[in-house]
């Protein structure tokens, strides 16, 4: 499951929806969601969110 969470980390860094996200063998998008919170400690939009506001400062 740590690969699956690892791909969707690179996804969302690169900017590609949350929901889009989901394609990393994930079976639907709560299952995505609950796992990534598990592994990460944030919703996949939460952590996005991270980097859209670092990229703001620049």
């Amino acid at each position: 499951m740590s690969v699956h969470v690892a791909k969707a980390k690179k996804l969302l860094k690169q900017g590609v929806t949350p929901a889009a996200a989901i394609q990393t063998g994930f079976s639907d998008q709560s299952h995505f969601t609950n796992t990534f919170h598990t592994f990460i400690g944030r919703v996949p939009g939460m952590y996005q969110d991270i980097f859209e506001k670092v990229s703001e400062k620049k």
